[in-house]
């Protein structure tokens, strides 16, 4: 079973998409000061459905609260957003 395929990206559709998609309102940016906590990934973990990949990674809920992943995870992302 495979997660994941790279697949070549359409410059003009990609364009498309991008365009169609509202970009973050000032209020929405100020109040996303980038600095997640662990306590919010666990908050937006818990609501996860359970079985239920909520993305094309294919990792359910169960997945991260097994391995408690959050704070690995969150520094990795830290490290990206930057």
């Amino acid at each position: 079973m495979l997660i994941y395929v790279a697949e070549t990206v359409d410059a003009d559709e990609m364009k498309q998409f991008l365009d169609f998609a509202d970009p973050l309102s000032r209020s929405a940016l100020t109040a996303s000061d980038g600095n997640t906590t662990v306590e919010e990934c666990v908050v937006a973990i818990d609501k996860m459905e359970n079985n239920k990949a909520p993305e094309t990674d294919g990792l359910p809920k169960e997945f991260y609260s097994f391995f408690d992943l959050f704070a690995t995870l969150l520094g990795i992302c830290r490290a990206c957003w930057q």
